[in-house]
């Protein structure tokens, strides 16, 4: 029981939040995401009871088996992020996406477990996350409490770190480590997946990998259909621009006070053809401004000149006179 008044009430506060999370995560249902059978409350405290489910967890096959292929790495990732799609469109994370926490079934396929540590962030009103840290998986933002901070991107970043673990063979620098240095006007220690995975994967897979292991939150991949497509881009394809990757404030839970970047500033972008009348109109626009401009001195300097000479004519005339 809490000590304080104080603490009875966030006690209070938690263990209702707890109960309503709960009773919202039972209603997914999606094969590749652990299931919540129920909630209850007993001894003074809340509880979740989640589906039991049989095999290893990835954590295992990546110690056993080391490396995996792209194709295997493919087939792990993607029906997570198909149910990961459910849970975010109802405003939760789940904020602890690691090796550990991926189940491999005996028919192969995955399942995300472990939603203890899930939250609601998306949308709601700004509230102090408790902090949740699991080294080379965890993103900054989860280092501090602040929960506008957290959303879609949070769970990219885990999701990137367990697929750079299958590429690398060892789990990317903690972002303890890389703020430092980066704080401190130093490169950043992540080696990227693109180095380390060259020659062994698609160069636009490991550029997805690293783009959902950006430092800074603003620079992922702001949804999980945006990262998804980067991920099956074929080399030499186009990147195309969809709807979901407008630069708009981070998932909408709190104003972002630098632009949401969903591309890395590296990233070579050819304008879609759709785009080229908008620009050329653009360039056409700021064309005219400048012989308009000149237009306009010009008539200003004759109307000048008219009153002067004016003037000059109307004193001219008394001085005649005299």
């Amino acid at each position: 029981r809490p000590i304080t008044q104080s603490q009875e009430d966030m006690y209070h506060w938690a263990l209702d939040r707890f109960i309503t999370e709960a009773r919202t995560l039972a209603k997914f249902d999606h094969p590749n995401i652990v299931r919540v059978m129920a909630e209850f409350e007993d001894n003074n405290a809340a509880y979740m009871v989640m589906r039991y489910e049989e095999g290893e967890t990835l954590e295992h096959i990546f110690k056993t088996q080391g490396i995996l292929s792209q194709a295997e790495l493919l087939n792990i990732v993607l029906p997570i992020i198909d149910g990961l799609k459910i849970v975010h469109q109802t405003g939760f994370i789940h904020r602890d996406i690691k090796p550990a926490n991926i189940f491999i079934r005996g028919d192969g396929s995955p399942v995300l477990i472990d939603f203890g540590s899930a939250r609601q962030s998306i949308g709601a009103q700004t509230q102090t996350l408790t902090t949740l840290i699991s080294p080379g998986y965890s993103p900054i933002e989860q280092y501090y409490t602040r929960g506008e901070d957290q959303g879609p991107w949070t769970d990219i970043y885990g999701l990137a770190s367990t697929i750079y673990r299958g590429v690398a063979g060892k789990r990317p620098v903690d972002t303890m480590t890389r703020s430092k240095q980066i704080l401190a006007d130093q490169p950043d220690p992540y080696i990227p997946a693109a180095k380390v995975g060259q020659g062994r994967y698609t160069s636009t897979f490991l550029q997805a990998v690293d783009q959902g292991l950006e430092f800074r939150h603003q620079q992922r991949p702001q949804h999980l259909s945006v990262w998804e497509r980067q991920l099956l881009r074929e080399p030499g394809d186009q990147p195309t621009i969809g709807a979901d990757e407008v630069t708009v404030p981070a998932g909408g839970i709190a104003d972002v006070t630098a632009p949401t970047q969903l591309l890395h500033e590296d990233t070579e972008i050819r304008p879609r053809s759709e785009d080229m009348p908008v620009q050329q109109a653009i360039g056409t626009r700021r064309i005219w401004v400048w012989p308009v401009v000149a237009l306009a001195a010009m008539l200003i300097v004759m109307l000048l000149m008219a009153v002067v000479v004016k003037q000059s004519k109307s004193r001219s005339v008394p001085s005649a006179a005299t």
